[in-house]
């Protein structure tokens, strides 16, 4: 019954959006006319039913993992993840993919449990797909770690340039600065041999250096203004920290850099502003035109999805969008950021990343997930710090 509501409601929101008001201009006509052919051609003639179905999608996985942890606690079965998991992602047709390593089912009789455990995820939803891999989560989760161990500790001097978690192809893509079969030789004797990892050539990634709305440039720094957030009562807001230099720093025409970070997880800085400028939440670069009429829900995602629709907004490239594509994204020596396939170019680090309900052409909402961190040299997909690894490093509150 619940579902059924969420799903009229859904609906609800977005008939609202489709159906024009009754006086309307010229241009205003002309408005709704290219927002119905930009859905049409990004999601097909049934756009309506995509986006229902992938935000269902989407929350059909959050419920898997919520009884993947209660069930574990409770059973005490040692791992986050089952060992017959590969990984839960949304596919190009919005649907809920359930990865199981085919050997590591549970047998009914001798571990009753964690049968139940996997009986109910994949019947949770009778549209999902099964798709049967070699290796589980928690043998990604495993090298993931070595990796990021080696990796923080020799960016400057190794050889990796970048690695993250492919979850759609159930393997780990590591980047060699230097690639050559001697090179992938050496790496699997000094570093990690394992059938997980996948190595490409470097696309040579480069930091975005470029910051009162989200994705506002802040000129003197070459960098975008990421998400606003108060330490204690002072207020100010986030962007990248590879965007300054020190704490202490003055900002022309912003505030001070109270809190900096460049390591392990974190490439930020909270920016003190002076008492006359404040942040807004309301995007500087949307999907229409003036000042975005959605304002920026700034509670920070705290569930990424494989497959669920992201945006970005910042200084260079305005307002992009695309997908989420790993969990585990890491590059110039941070690790454990979130990979997409969304366009991102020198200027727009630091800038807002939020999750979207509805379409990148026609938004519903817009909720805060992370800043800019950076991709390839020129401009490409990016990779963004998550906003709630910010806000607990730092000791921050989102307002």
């Amino acid at each position: 019954m619940k579902k059924t509501i969420k799903k009229i409601n859904f609906f609800l929101i977005i008939l609202s959006l489709v159906i024009p008001f009754f006086y309307t201009n010229a241009s205003t006509v002309e408005f709704i006319n290219e927002k119905e052919k930009g859905l049409k051609e990004y999601l097909g003639e049934n756009y309506k039913e995509r986006i229902i179905k992938n935000s269902t999608s989407a929350n059909t996985i959050t419920e898997m993992e919520s009884l993947i942890n209660k069930t574990s606690l409770e059973n005490s079965f040692g791992k986050s993840y089952p060992n017959y998991l590969g990984g839960l992602y949304i596919n190009n047709s919005d649907e809920v993919v359930i990865q199981i390593v085919k050997n590591k089912i549970p047998n009914k009789l001798t571990a009753k449990e964690e049968y139940n455990l996997y009986s109910n995820i994949i019947s949770l939803d009778k549209n999902s797909k099964i798709e049967y891999v070699d290796y589980s989560y928690n043998e990604i989760n495993e090298v993931m770690r070595i990796l990021e161990g080696y990796y923080t500790a020799n960016y400057y001097t190794g050889n990796i340039e970048a690695f993250y978690d492919d979850i759609t192809n159930n393997r780990i893509v590591v980047e060699l600065k230097k690639y050559s079969q001697d090179e992938i030789n050496k790496f699997k004797r000094d570093i990690i041999d394992s059938d997980l990892i996948y190595f490409i050539e470097s696309k040579e990634y480069t930091e975005y250096l470029t910051s009162y709305f989200p994705g506002q440039g802040i000129l003197s720094l070459g960098c975008s203004v990421g998400f606003r957030a108060k330490l204690g009562n002072s207020i100010g807001f986030v962007t990248a920290g590879h965007c300054v230099s020190e704490i202490g720093q003055e900002i022309p025409l912003y505030g001070s850099v109270e809190k900096r970070k460049f390591s392990g997880k974190i490439d930020a800085s909270w920016i003190s502003l002076y008492p006359q400028y404040t942040v807004v939440n309301s995007l500087k670069f949307h999907a229409g035109t003036g000042v975005s009429t959605i304002p920026l829900n700034n509670s920070p995602v705290t569930k990424f999805v494989v497959g669920e629709l992201y945006g970005k907004s910042g200084m260079s490239s305005k307002y992009t969008y695309g997908k989420i594509t790993s969990l585990s994204s890491n590059m110039n020596g941070i690790t454990g950021m979130v990979g997409t396939n969304i366009y991102a170019t020198n200027g727009d680090s630091g800038g807002v990343v939020f999750k979207i309900l509805g379409t990148g052409a026609k938004p519903t909402a817009y909720i805060t997930s992370g800043i800019v961190h950076g991709g390839p040299s020129g401009g490409g997909n990016m990779s963004f710090v998550r906003a709630q690894d910010i806000v607990s490093s730092f000791g921050l509150t989102t307002y």
